[in-house]
């Protein structure tokens, strides 16, 4: 039954040509650079070049040479499949000599990872088509982002609140103490806020001191406020402010607090942390 069906094919003239493959997809860190592995880690702001190989395409004669029309689209997801980027459409049409029939076109993309791009593996989806033969097929590379880790939330929060000796520490004071005339430094992330059209989000926070009597030191409504727009969704905000004790502050313990909104989201969000001038 097979050999009548494969004669019936081909005297029908619809036997199927073989489909385009794609070859040697590749990312590199610069342009016909080596290619990394999913050891390398690439960081958000950084540009990643990708090319691959098509071969196994049909081609129509054109005077003395064959042509070929060859197109693809290109997509870039991070760790949890959101798109990254824009997806690249692109085409290979020309026309080959004799003597090049066994020539692979070479296909080159690069992009720009967000600022923000999130930590985790990434996968680059090739899409190829040989627009002569009527065959597609598709191919996916990987790469690694690496970038802090702030852990997702339903609702608005501050993630990894902690004060600080200076901008540049990594490590939260604990007991958060602090003398006359220093420099207090607070850093914490925002997430959990939600999202509007085009991943517009608006977050904003405003901050109080309270002496140890419960009397305002200190008060600014609106310390920073984020506003950001975006092809890939921006899911945190890293917060980092100071404040400087006066030379004749009282000691004692004090009250920061955080009075976060979420304008998008219509959310809301006290937070308070306690602090000693010794």
């Amino acid at each position: 039954m097979r050999s009548l069906v494969t004669l019936f094919m081909i005297a029908s003239g619809v036997l199927a040509a073989s489909p385009i493959v794609v070859e040697r997809t590749s990312v590199q860190q610069i342009e016909d650079g080596p290619i990394v592995t999913l050891d390398y880690e690439f960081r958000p702001g950084e540009t990643v070049y990708f090319t691959f190989r098509l071969a196994k395409f049909e081609t129509v004669e054109n005077d003395d040479k064959q042509k070929l029309e060859l197109a693809y689209r290109i997509e870039v997801a991070d760790a949890d499949g959101t798109p990254v980027v824009e997806p690249y459409a692109g085409k290979i049409v020309t026309e080959m000599l004799p003597e090049d029939r066994n020539w692979t076109p070479k296909g080159r993309w690069n992009f720009s990872l967000p600022d923000h791009a999130e930590d985790g593996k990434y996968k680059i989806t090739l899409v190829a088509q040989d627009l002569i033969g009527k065959t597609e097929t598709r191919s996916t590379a990987a790469f690694t982002v690496r970038n802090r880790r702030v852990e997702r939330s339903d609702t608005l929060v501050a993630r990894g609140f902690g004060f600080y000796r200076s901008e540049e520490s990594v490590k939260a004071l604990d007991p958060p103490a602090y003398h006359p005339k220093d420099l207090i430094w607070v850093k914490f992330e925002l997430t959990g806020y939600k999202l509007g059209e085009k991943n517009a989000m608006d977050v904003q926070y405003g901050l109080t001191v309270l002496e140890p009597s419960g009397k305002v030191s200190f008060s600014q409504p609106e310390a920073a406020r984020e506003k950001f727009q975006n092809f890939y969704p921006k899911r945190f905000v890293p917060a980092v402010f100071n404040l400087t004790l006066p030379e004749n502050v009282t000691t004692g313990v004090y009250t920061l607090v955080l009075t976060i909104r979420d304008h998008v989201g219509n959310q809301d969000l006290e937070l308070r942390r306690e602090f000693t001038v010794e």
